[in-house]
C-alpha cells in the first residue's frame, strides 16, 4: 500500500482505484489549498474538479479560476447527480 494514502478514508481510496484521474471532486473553499489545486496545470491535476463551494463568493461571481463557483445548497444538488463525488475541505 502507498503510505501516502493511509490517512485517506477507505471509501475514497476505493473510488480513486475505480475512477483514477476521472474522479469527480468538489473543493470546499477558495483559499489556501483550494487555490493551489486550481492553479495546477492540467497535466498535474489528478482529478476532475467539478466546482468550488464558497457561499460568500458565489453571491458575487459564478466562476472561480475557470471553475464553477457554487453554494452549499447547490453542492447538495450536485451530490444527488454524482454518487461518487468527493468533497475536499480546503477551508482555512
Amino acid at each position: 500500500m502507498n503510505f501516502l494514502l493511509i490517512s485517506i478514508p477507505s471509501r475514497v481510496r476505493q473510488l480513486l482505484c475505480r475512477h483514477g484521474k476521472s474522479i469527480k471532486v468538489v473543493l470546499l473553499g477558495t483559499n489556501g489549498m483550494g487555490f493551489e489545486l486550481l492553479s495546477l496545470p492540467p497535466e498535474r491535476k489528478h482529478c476532475e474538479v467539478l466546482a468550488v463551494v464558497d457561499d460568500f463568493r458565489a453571491k458575487e461571481s459564478r466562476e472561480y479560476y475557470k471553475t464553477p463557483l457554487i453554494t452549499s445548497i447547490e453542492l447538495g444538488q450536485l451530490a444527488t447527480q454524482h454518487h461518487d463525488l468527493i468533497a475536499i475541505n480546503t477551508c482555512e
